[in-house]
């Protein structure tokens, strides 16, 4: 047997969680867009001033039980936050070529830091959903 509990799907609810979900992706963005930086090839400075981040989401459909659906939130794939340049050469950097040693600064960034994006990414969406269930 199944337990489902459903906790407050009225629109407030909704949206409060799908801000708390565009803060959580810009939290995440930030945490890798600062290292990526600290950690980007400095020559003239174009590439590190060129890194930014965007953040895209759709709605969320349900909240639920944490035991029926991850951090208890049914929600679009469309969410998601970029972090990147439009530097022509950052790809170069980043892979290297068949000339130049790769000098990546945007993978080990998100890897340095992927613990701490989910546990942060958890505490602002679980502290939403906690709310939602009030």
């Amino acid at each position: 047997m199944t337990t489902r509990i459903v906790f407050d799907n009225t629109p407030e609810a909704r949206r409060n969680v799908e801000q708390a979900v565009k803060v959580a992706l810009t939290t995440a963005a930030l945490m890798v867009m600062k290292p990526a930086k600290d950690g980007c090839a400095v020559d003239t400075g174009n590439l590190k001033g060129s890194i930014s981040y965007s953040v895209s989401g759709g709605p969320v459909t349900g909240v639920e039980s944490p035991a029926n659906a991850e951090d208890g939130v049914v929600m679009s794939k469309d969410n998601q936050a970029t972090i990147g340049t439009s530097v022509s050469y950052a790809y170069y950097l980043e892979q290297g070529t068949s000339r130049s040693a790769a000098q990546p600064f945007l993978l080990p960034a998100l890897k340095r830091n992927e613990a701490a994006i989910k546990k942060k990414m958890g505490e602002i969406i679980g502290a939403a959903v906690k709310a939602a269930g009030r």
